[in-house]
């Protein structure tokens, strides 16, 4: 990542590193048309988690690199140990699992229960996707989900072990997913039992209902909803009387997206939710309460052009709804 200071600490270089393998993964994750984006995705957030999990070990054991090396005995006779090597001689590191399993015995700010449930299913999801030849929606719903979760219990513990402040490295902390993606097409039968078995491991894995407490999380919901932007939603605004309040000038559209209705049409819509709905003295009482508050009725000129002209009410949407439930709780009295 640009602007790492090789001058710090190594833990929080070993921090760097796994933002920075988030980062990939989540930028590979979000290719809306990327073959084998959900297998690559798993091997770049676990890379993180496992470059995270080095350096709360290296933060531990005041950054001794000794902390995360693999140790082995010198020869077959001897106690003593020395250092493992790759074929390059350069030192090898302990594993995915051992570190967790370290962490997770740690006396404060442990790997706990969820997540460690969350990271096994990555790890199992990670085997797997090697030898399935293709993944069908429901796994790659469940990838999206306990990748979701890792992302974020990925937060939660940098922010909490490390006190690192992420926001730095703008850092994107959900994967969209793109989650109605069409399936690949050939499906091998040998595969869609593998599957089968893959989604039975993750359903059984998962703890979403437990009552313990933990900053983590095993599974996560997701619900996606999109808001079609008019300009009722993207306008935060309150019609008031207050004379201090900052003025913002509405279009015709605008007033007639914030009060569509007519008296009439209040009360037609009230009876057609509420057949024994009447009018009469009680419901002229209640509707001259509700006219009152801005956000249920607002008096307009009919022709704009002319401010001595005549006037009519026009209510908002809710207006059936309120008046309704105001006769109601005058007659429940």
């Amino acid at each position: 990542m640009a602007g790492i200071n090789l001058k710090q600490t190594r833990h929080k270089l070993f921090v760097i590193k796994a933002v920075s393998a988030a980062t990939a993964a989540l930028g590979v994750y979000n290719q809306p048309n990327l073959d084998f984006r959900e297998e690559a995705f798993c091997q770049l957030i676990i890379a993180a988690w496992e470059a995270l999990l080095k350096a709360r070990i290296l933060k531990e054991n005041k950054n001794k690199l000794s902390s995360i090396f693999i140790f082995q005995p010198q020869t077959d006779l001897s106690t003593k140990k020395i250092v493992k090597r790759n074929r390059s001689g350069n030192e090898l590191t302990l594993g995915f699992n051992k570190c967790l399993d370290i962490v997770r015995q740690y006396s404060s700010k442990f790997a706990d229960k969820k997540l460690i449930e969350n990271l096994h299913q990555l790890i199992e999801i990670r085997d797997n996707s090697a030898h399935l030849l293709n993944l069908d929606p429901q796994t790659c719903q469940e990838i999206h989900i306990a990748g979701t979760t890792a992302v974020l219990n990925f937060l939660i513990a940098v922010e909490d072990w490390f006190d690192f402040d992420i926001s730095k490295l703008k850092f994107v902390p959900l994967p969209i997913g793109y989650l109605q993606q069409s399936a690949k097409v050939l499906v091998l039968k040998k595969s869609s039992k593998q599957q089968q078995n893959l989604l039975q491991f993750l359903d059984t894995n998962s703890n979403l209902h437990s009552t313990e407490f933990s900053k983590f999380s095993s599974r996560t919901q997701i619900a996606v909803q999109f808001n079609k932007d008019t300009r009722t939603s993207s306008l935060p605004i309150r019609i008031t009387n207050d004379p201090k309040a900052r003025a913002v000038r509405l279009s015709e559209d605008d007033w007639n997206a914030r009060y569509p209705l007519t008296y009439k049409e209040v009360i037609k819509l009230a009876k057609k939710s509420a057949p024994a709905f009447k009018t009469g003295k009680n419901f002229n009482i209640q509707m001259r309460k509700l006219e009152k508050e801005t956000e249920n009725c607002y008096v307009r000129l009919i022709d704009p052009k002319k401010p001595d002209g005549s006037k009519k009410k026009f209510y908002s949407a809710a207006m059936p709804t309120k008046i309704i439930d105001a006769i109601n709780s005058q007659s429940d009295k």
